[in-house]
Parts: C-alpha cells; sequence; structure tokens
C-alpha cells in the first residue's frame, strides 16, 4: 500500500481505460505517453495488430504504410519520469513496449544504476536485436531468468 507507481501508457483509448482501472488507487499515477530514450514525441503505430500491440516508431519522417500510423505521441524517458516524480531508485521496473525495448537500451542506460530489478517482454520478432541490446544493457544484473519472450533481471 505504500509504493508508489508511475504507469505509462501512449494510445489515447487505452490510456482512458489505464485511468479507470487505476482510479482507485491514490499511490498510482497514470501518464499518458511512450517511453522513449529521450524526449520529445514519437509514431504511434496499430501495426494492423489491433489495440494491444501498439508501438512506437521514431518521429524522423522516414516513409511509412500511412494506414499503420494511427498519429504523434509525447515521449518520455525513463530519466525523465524519475526526475518528474521525485524518484531516487525504481525497486520493480516493468517494461512492455512492443520493440521498442531495442532503442530504450540502446540509448542512454545512466538510469539503469537506480533500478532494482526488471521485468520485460522483448520484441526480437517486431524488431531483431531488442533482446542482445537489452542483455547488453543489463549485463551489470547479475540474476536472470527468461522464459520464451519474458525476462526478469535482478540486482544480487
Amino acid at each position: 500500500p505504500f509504493a508508489q507507481v508511475v504507469a505509462i501508457e501512449p494510445e489515447p483509448n487505452n490510456f482512458v481505460q489505464l485511468q479507470r482501472n487505476v482510479a482507485p488507487y491514490r499511490n498510482i499515477t497514470a501518464i499518458c505517453a511512450a517511453l522513449w530514450p529521450t524526449g520529445g514525441a514519437v509514431r504511434l503505430s496499430d501495426g494492423n495488430a489491433g489495440s494491444f500491440a501498439f508501438q512506437t516508431l521514431a518521429d524522423d519522417g522516414a516513409a511509412r504504410v500511412e494506414s499503420d500510423v494511427v498519429g504523434n505521441v509525447a515521449a518520455i524517458s525513463i530519466s525523465e519520469l524519475m526526475r518528474e516524480h521525485g524518484l531516487s531508485a525504481i525497486d520493480i521496473l516493468k517494461i512492455d513496449i512492443e520493440g521498442s525495448e531495442k532503442e530504450l537500451f540502446e540509448g542512454d542506460t545512466s538510469w539503469l544504476r537506480s533500478v532494482s530489478a526488471i521485468a520485460i517482454e522483448l520484441h526480437d520478432r517486431f524488431k531483431p536485436g531488442c533482446r542482445e541490446a537489452f542483455d547488453d544493457a543489463t549485463s551489470a544484473f547479475e540474476v536472470r531468468e527468461t522464459l520464451h519472450d519474458e525476462t526478469f533481471v535482478r540486482r544480487p
């Protein structure tokens, strides 16, 4: 009951559902944004997979199948989240970002020093290199459990 939870959801309709789900819990803050290595904006794509698998893509002007892109959304980094919410440490970081883990863990990962454990679903099937980027960035986490696409790492 004393945990501080920050939940991030980039897709507006899913965010509304998130807000409904967490409304009874004062210790949960819901943020409508995409987790990304830097702040700014990213493009949101459904990849023709439906509402359960929205992906974020760099808003770099690259040509995309426009029918897949549903719009731009705010992007926020973990460092920004920690600063904005007064967090000096993260006990458990749960990540399911549909392939953007490649960009997240290839970017500035200095925030990893403040994280005790990570539960993540890696999406190499969407974007090859996700697992490699994650494994390289989290090599200091000595405990590692993997089952299919799900991985849990923690410090001893």
